[in-house]
């Protein structure tokens, strides 16, 4: 009998482990994973999500869904992967704006560093600097000079208060010791005509957006506004050449909500890198004027918490308040 007993024990067991062991072992996705953007279709931040959950899809053979959730700054977006299911199968898209946000918003739904499990950078995206041709500066050094000659009197616009293109001039000005009055828009394209039209001087855009506009003379490009040139326009000095502690970075990262399990990050870390090495996204990258750029989920958690620290300092140093 204990013998019987022992043998229906060990076919019990096994019989377990066989229905069992398949749900565990599944390797992931088994299902369509979400991609949350937290701006309108057709930008930037949007065409690389649309980009990446293609080769993801292709990859896993599973649908990649990308699903706009705009407003509040893109703060609704990012609230709504915190408090997803922590599986993996709910991932943000984000850009440079994340950490902005922290620094600029005085309460968010969410906590930035508790409530996400950052996965890796994957791109650079460059803006550049571009004036008015009829402004007398064709450099950052000129652009300063004349700044200081005339304290206040050249104007730039922004996409609105406190968004990065607001901060990254603001970046400028406190480490060149200059002033000049801010004058924010409701978007991009007006942000940019007005410089193109002359009623504004200067202002930091993408370069897509610039190129057009540069290749035929209505505006003058002085810097990429980054800490290195751009493979899209690779004459063009870097910010940091003339301003050496300048360190505006426009990136876009991957998040996952806190508590995925370490063996699906792993993969999507893996996946994500492995993508971006390829020769196609490299070539998808560089028509928009970005670059891949991949870190380790230790280094990319790094980077949000000493930009969040440096953004903060930057908003309090500027005075910058939103509308």
């Amino acid at each position: 009998m204990k013998a019987l007993c022992s043998i229906l024990g060990a076919i019990f067991f096994y019989a377990v482990v066989a229905i069992d062991g398949p749900a565990h072992a599944q390797p992931f996705p088994t299902k369509p994973v979400r991609l949350i953007v937290p701006t309108g279709s057709g930008g930037g931040l949007d065409l690389v999500a649309r980009n990446l959950a293609q080769k993801l899809s292709e990859r896993w053979g599973k649908g990649v869904i990308v699903e706009n959730r705009v407003g509040a700054g893109g703060t609704i977006g990012v609230d709504a992967v915190a408090k997803s299911t922590p599986d993996g199968y709910t991932l943000a898209v984000v850009a440079t704006s994340f950490v902005i946000n922290a620094a600029v918003y005085p309460k968010l739904p969410y906590d930035s560093f508790r409530d996400f499990a950052p996965v890796t950078t994957v791109t650079l995206s460059p803006l550049v600097l571009v004036a008015n041709p009829a402004l007398p500066a064709r450099t950052v050094n000129e652009l300063v000079a004349l700044a200081k000659s005339k304290p206040g009197e050249i104007n730039f616009s922004s996409t609105g208060n406190g968004g990065g293109v607001h901060l990254s001039i603001e970046m400028l000005l406190g480490l060149a010791g200059i002033k000049a009055t801010h004058i924010p828009y409701k978007g991009t394209v007006a942000a940019v005509t007005d410089v193109v039209d002359g009623r504004v001087q200067f202002t930091v855009t993408g370069i897509p957006v610039a190129l057009p506009f540069i290749a035929t003379g209505r505006l003058h490009a002085l810097a990429v506004a980054g800490s290195k040139r751009s493979s899209a326009m690779p004459d063009l000095p870097a910010m940091t050449e003339s301003i050496p502690d300048y360190g505006f970075n426009n990136w876009i990262g991957v998040l996952a909500p806190a508590k995925t399990p370490p063996d699906v990050l792993a993969q999507l870390h893996g996946d994500l890198v492995n993508i971006m090495q390829t020769d196609d996204m490299r070539q998808k990258l560089k028509v928009q004027g970005d670059e891949p750029s991949t870190m380790s989920s230790s280094q990319f958690a790094t980077l949000i918490q000493q930009e969040i620290a440096r953004y903060t300092a930057l908003v309090k140093a500027a005075g910058v308040k939103l509308d």
